[in-house]
C-alpha cells in the first residue's frame, strides 16, 4: 500500500490531504502535526481578540481517524530522500517514520526582524498574532494594559489594531512605507483605509520605521526617528517568512 506522509496541517496540507483522500483512496495517510487539536484557523483570530468570536471557535477537529488517516502529535526533524524516511520528534523521543511519498505543508513563521531590544521583549509585552497561544498571552497582558502599540500596517496589523482599540485608550500604529496595505492596494486606494483607521481612533504612524524595542524588565514601547512611542503591550506584525 502506497503510504503518504504530510507534513504540516494548516490550510495547505488539510487541502492536500482531501484532494489525496478523494483520489487515491488505497493510499495510506500520515499526518505529522505539533498542534493537540486538528485545525486552527488564523483568520479569525484578530476577531476573537475584538470580541467577535470566542477563542474556542478557532480550533477543530476533524476526526481524521474516521477517515483512515493516522496523526502523529510532533515536529519533522529530518527527512532524507534517498531512505525515503522521516524523523520526528515527539515528547523528549524521536522516531523514524518511511513513506513513498512526502509533502512539506509546514507553513509560515511570523518575521522578527533584527531590531535593538526586541529579543527582550518578545513574548513579554511584545507579541506576534499568529497563533491561539499568541491571543492568549495578549488577552493576559490586556489586565495591565492602557496604550498599545501595532508594527505593521498589512491586512493583520490592521485587524489587531482596531481590535486592540476596543480594550486600550491608545493605540499608535507604525508602518515603515508611506501607506497602509503595501504591496496589496495602490496609494490612492489606501487613503480610505487609512481614515478608516484614524476615524476608530488609531493614531496612524506611516513612513515610521522602528529602530528599537524599549525594554524594562518587559516591553515598554519603540522608537522610530528619535521619536519614543510608549506603551504596555505590542503587537508584531511585520509579515510572515
Amino acid at each position: 500500500m502506497n503510504h503518504i506522509v504530510i507534513i504540516g496541517l494548516g490550510s495547505a496540507g488539510y487541502a492536500a490531504l482531501m484532494s489525496i483522500r478523494r483520489t487515491a483512496l488505497k493510499s495510506r495517510i500520515t499526518v505529522i502535526d505539533p498542534k493537540l487539536t486538528d485545525l486552527m484557523h488564523p483568520c479569525g483570530i484578530p476577531y476573537s481578540l475584538g470580541g467577535h468570536v470566542p477563542s474556542a471557535g478557532l480550533e477543530q477537529d476533524i476526526f481524521l481517524s474516521k477517515m483512515g488517516v493516522e496523526k502523529l502529535a510532533g515536529k519533522a526533524v529530518g527527512i532524507d530522500s534517498d531512505s525515503r524516511t522521516i524523523t520526528m520528534r515527539a515528547g523528549e523521543g524521536e522516531r523514524t517514520i518511511t513513506f513513498d511519498a512526502a509533502i512539506i505543508a509546514t507553513g509560515t513563521v511570523p518575521a522578527i526582524s533584527p531590531i535593538s531590544g526586541l529579543e527582550r521583549a518578545l513574548y513579554n509585552g511584545l507579541y506576534p498574532l499568529a497563533t491561539v497561544n499568541d491571543l492568549n498571552r495578549i488577552k493576559d497582558r490586556l489586565d495591565s494594559a492602557v496604550r498599545g502599540i501595532v508594527i505593521g500596517a498589512g491586512a493583520i496589523g490592521l485587524e489587531a489594531a482596531i481590535a486592540l482599540r476596543k480594550h486600550l485608550k491608545t493605540i499608535n500604529l507604525l508602518e515603515m512605507k508611506p501607506q497602509v496595505l503595501p504591496g496589496v492596494l495602490d496609494p490612492d486606494m489606501s487613503v480610505p483605509v487609512r481614515e478608516h483607521m484614524e476615524f476608530h481612533g488609531i493614531i496612524m504612524n506611516l513612513g515610521a520605521s522602528v529602530d528599537g524595542v524599549l525594554s524594562d524588565d518587559g516591553f515598554a514601547g519603540v522608537s522610530s526617528g528619535g521619536t519614543a512611542y510608549e506603551a504596555e503591550i505590542g503587537i508584531l506584525a511585520a509579515g510572515f517568512r
